[in-house]
């Protein structure tokens, strides 16, 4: 009875945990960085460390908008980025950057797919 009362329990308890559950997605970056205190740091590092965008995008929309500030001004990034991926170049590595990204989520448990939701037009025939 006892074993049965404490597997209940852990049921109850995994299923508490999944209410709570984030999405990890982390991808290599020597731009931004967490800082022991848990604030974003921006600038230029030597050595490239992982960080977890879902976090870094979850930030106040004040927060966003003080990284987005620091990385037009110090990075050069365009208005309103946030993110970039160094080892691609253009839109001809477009499908190479959503491989990356759905591999890097599944990396961590978190399963991406992509929808399109344009209907292609056929012509008459």
């Amino acid at each position: 009875m006892e074993d049965g009362k404490r597997a209940l329990d852990e049921i109850n308890d995994a299923f508490q945990k999944a209410k709570v559950w984030v999405p990890v997605m982390c991808f290599p970056c020597n731009h931004i960085s967490l800082s022991p205190e848990g604030c974003y740091v921006v600038g230029q590092k030597e050595s490239t460390s992982s960080i977890d965008v879902v976090h870094l995008m979850r930030q106040s929309k004040m927060g966003i908008d003080v990284i987005q500030s620091h990385l037009q001004t110090k990075m050069h990034y365009p208005p309103r980025s946030i993110f970039r991926f160094d080892q691609f170049h253009g839109l001809a590595d477009k499908a190479n950057v959503k491989n990356f990204i759905i591999a890097a989520g599944r990396e961590h448990g978190t399963y991406l797919c992509v929808r399109n939701s344009k209907v292609e037009k056929t012509s008459p025939t």
